[in-house]
């Protein structure tokens, strides 16, 4: 999980030369990743420390 959030943080590291000053809307890929990336490497981390994927799923939906 942690190298699949590896790869989210990357694209959207080589996405941020994509955004044009002026139209925010140009970061809205890059902001997905991210956010993206973030979900994922908490999860892992949230396992790692014996956290239940059904209580990570309950909290998701909040």
């Amino acid at each position: 999980m942690n190298r699949l959030a590896d790869f989210y943080r990357d694209a959207a590291h080589r996405s941020s030369g994509s955004i044009q000053i002026g139209d925010p809307l140009s970061a809205g890929p890059m902001c997905l990743l991210a956010i993206h990336s973030i979900e994922l490497n908490l999860s892992a981390y949230l396992l790692l420390h014996g956290v239940t994927w059904a209580a990570i799923a309950r909290w998701a939906t909040i």
